[in-house]
């Protein structure tokens, strides 16, 4: 998302931003508010005034776009996850429950595709990501040291 705004201010201001360290967090911190935005709403308004020298960017995105945009980095996230299978010789029908984490975590597209390609899985979606991180720490911890499998 992040470079998508850069793409579409270069487009409106024909000014390059990219060295520009205040611009790029103020356009990084709008992206990822406008990803949020996406996540529940169909349409959303990538807004900073005063981007660059003065000039202000206003730019709505639809999911759908932002959808396809994402394309290669939800194909990138199936071969992680095809890599992880062969690497610890499990088969997609070895996966029962999926809990995803992260910034990128509540975008539908992402669920959508991993619950796709792990059909026989279920995408828990209950959990918060600070829970996630806890209980996954937690078990690690359990098997490191106790050898135990939870």
């Amino acid at each position: 998302m992040h470079l998508l705004t850069i793409c579409f201010y270069y487009r409106q201001s024909k000014s390059d931003i990219s060295e520009n360290r205040r611009a790029m967090t103020k356009l990084r911190l709008a992206s990822e508010v406008c990803k949020h935005t996406l996540s529940t709403l169909q349409n959303a308004q990538c807004a900073v005034d005063s981007l660059y020298d003065g000039i202000d960017f206003h730019y709505n995105v639809s999911r759908g776009r932002f959808e396809v945009l994402c394309n290669n980095l939800l194909q990138e996230s199936i071969q992680l996850i095809e890599q992880i299978l062969r690497e610890t010789q499990l088969n997609k029908s070895d996966i029962q429950k999926v809990i995803l984490c992260g910034g990128g975590s509540n975008v539908p597209i992402l669920q959508k595709t991993i619950g796709d390609y792990l059909k026989e899985s279920t995408i828990l979606s209950s959990i918060t990501s600070d829970e996630v991180i806890a209980i996954g720490a937690a078990k690690q911890v359990c098997q490191l040291n106790y050898n135990m499998d939870l």
